[in-house]
């Protein structure tokens, strides 16, 4: 059995449905006895919401709320700087709210509006939605002062030689709490479906004493840092930051999986002669260009209907290669019916193309 690990194609290196890509070229040797061949590609599978990367292109407008511009510059900047296969996942176009869109009071009711953004600028999807809280409130109090690292030192010192330690002297402190929330929808521009909506929250607080930070982890402060980037401006910024690596890793981009598709390359079922010569000699092509042996494969054969089992089997893989797996569940069910009607004996390359399509278990 051969098998190749895909090379270049023109027509399946473009996006497909679920971000197929195929890449590099080796090939091993056939066994005498072999009538199949494989093929290896790269299926790209995203997280929850891997579907917003078919879309390529994307205009991404001012947000609702106090943060709304900024929130859309900042996840707009993140958004352009993801890469699927070490090139960028999406075109970006920041927008600011156009005058009928900043007057609507919900996502919801300003979708219209932000669709004919996106169709404005022919973008493939519009991200929008609303930044529902970005708060810092403020909270002042004694508390004890932040010692340096030789006043710990010396206390250590005092404990070990039995000396008593003084108590930590009570200062003047201020713990600023941040709460900051938004709901991001990215909405498709032709039909305007959602195709990724979830609300994201993060809080937080960082105490500072006679100057110096007591410590927030969470927001990468630390005890006995300097002060004076923390201003409430300052925590917004860290909690958007955070807010928007959680949405990024949610969307997560789409990670290549290594499948192995197998292809008939003799057809005994097939009783025309100059039709079984033109089917075999577009075996040859799927270690150049699969799409054009699978265009003459399923030109030949009727779909789920054809006759022939070897090359109904073959249309069946280049339905699961360009990734439209339900149509291709049904052509290997399809020749698993034929099979059994024919009674053949089972074959055991159909059966994994069944597991793998989720045909069988």
């Amino acid at each position: 059995m051969k098998t190749i690990e895909h090379s270049k194609s023109a027509a399946l290196t473009r996006r497909l449905p679920a971000l197929l890509l195929i890449t590099g070229a080796l090939c091993q040797p056939m066994a005498a006895s072999a009538q199949e061949m494989s093929v290896r590609y790269n299926k790209y599978t995203g997280g929850q919401f891997g579907d917003v990367f078919n879309l390529e292109t994307l205009a991404v407008v001012d947000f609702l709320g106090s943060d709304g511009h900024d929130f859309a510059e900042a996840l707009g900047g993140e958004l352009k700087n993801l890469q699927i296969n070490n090139k960028p996942a999406f075109s970006i176009r920041n927008e600011r709210t156009g005058p009928a869109l900043s007057k609507a009071r919900t996502p919801e009711a300003g979708k219209p509006y932000a669709i004919q953004i996106g169709q404005k600028f022919g973008m493939k999807g519009v991200v929008w939605g609303e930044v529902n809280n970005a708060t810092i409130t403020t909270d002042r109090h004694k508390g004890e002062k932040v010692k340096s690292a030789a006043e710990i030192a010396s206390d250590t010192y005092k404990r070990m030689t039995g000396q008593t330690v003084p108590p930590p002297a009570m200062v003047d402190c201020v713990n600023h709490s941040g709460s900051y929330t938004v709901t991001p929808y990215i909405f498709k521009t032709d039909g305007g479906s959602i195709v990724y909506t979830k609300q994201f929250s993060k809080n937080s607080s960082v105490e500072i004493c006679a100057g110096v930070v007591k410590g927030s982890p969470f927001l990468g402060l630390p005890q006995g840092g300097n002060t004076q980037a923390i201003t409430p401006a300052g925590l917004i910024a860290l909690l958007r930051k955070q807010v928007i690596a959680d949405i990024i890793r949610e969307m997560r981009p789409p990670a290549p999986t290594q499948v192995t598709v197998r292809f008939k390359t003799k057809f005994p079922d097939v009783a025309d002669a100059a039709l079984r010569a033109k089917l075999e000699q577009s075996v040859t092509w799927l270690s150049e260009d699969i799409e054009v042996a699978c265009r003459n494969f399923m030109s030949a054969g009727a779909g789920e209907k054809t006759e022939q089992y070897s090359l109904l089997f073959n249309i069946a893989a280049c339905l699961e290669v360009r990734q439209n797996e339900k149509a291709a569940r049904g052509a290997y069910l399809a020749a698993r019916e034929k099979l059994i009607t024919e009674q053949k004996r089972p074959d055991s390359s159909l059966t994994a193309a069944l597991r793998r399509t989720g045909a069988l278990q």
